[in-house]
């Protein structure tokens, strides 16, 4: 995942870089870039080469009228000369088939990291109703927290732990219910897991 920063305009910055530019900031177990850094959403840059000889190069990202950065690409005619970001000047004679390969590649990469940052969201969003009609936030921060309740009460010192509901209600959650709302939570990150 890349990153901006938002006054420079700096891209791209990973998460470690991020995290060495700020040492004094403490990170959760879900990392949110600090104040001035904003994620860049991956966009797929469409078809690699076109039909009237023009390839797909990365620009800088753009801040959208929703209010987040997206990676923007920009159509190059490939037979022209342009200089890339290491300051080196490319000719015709280097839009060759290893080139296109390379930048076919580079598409297929950024096609999985966007895959990737997709299903991040979509397992954030996991919501799972048990058997007694309860509703249990089910992403892999709750999964921990049910995996642990659980664990505790197999203990047999409480016969429930009070637990709040993907809709902010509190119920007495029995080990037994907690259980089947993990084992759906784990079923359903399961499913859509796999890209």
């Amino acid at each position: 995942m890349n990153y901006i920063n938002t006054t420079t305009g700096q891209y791209p910055l990973s998460e470690g870089q991020l995290k060495a530019l700020t040492p004094n900031t403490s990170y959760g177990p879900t990392f949110t870039p600090p104040d001035g850094y904003a994620y860049v959403f991956p966009c797929p840059q469409g078809d690699l080469v076109s039909q009237n000889h023009s390839r797909w190069q990365e620009d800088a990202p753009v801040l959208t009228d929703k209010g987040h950065y997206e990676q923007r690409w920009i159509e190059v005619d490939i037979f022209s000369e342009y200089t890339d970001a290491e300051g080196v000047v490319h000719t015709k004679a280097e839009q060759d088939e290893a080139y296109v390969a390379a930048i076919q590649a580079a598409a297929i990469v950024q096609a999985r990291i966007a895959a990737k940052a997709q299903r991040e969201i979509q397992v954030s969003q996991i919501k799972v109703t048990t058997a007694a009609g309860n509703e249990f936030d089910g992403d892999e921060v709750s999964q921990g927290r049910m995996a642990r309740a659980i664990i505790a009460l197999s203990t047999g010192l409480a016969p429930s732990v009070t637990w709040v509901l993907a809709d902010n209600t509190t119920i007495q959650a029995t080990p037994q219910e907690l259980t089947e709302a993990l084992v759906l939570a784990g079923q359903a990150q399961a499913a859509i897991w796999v890209i």
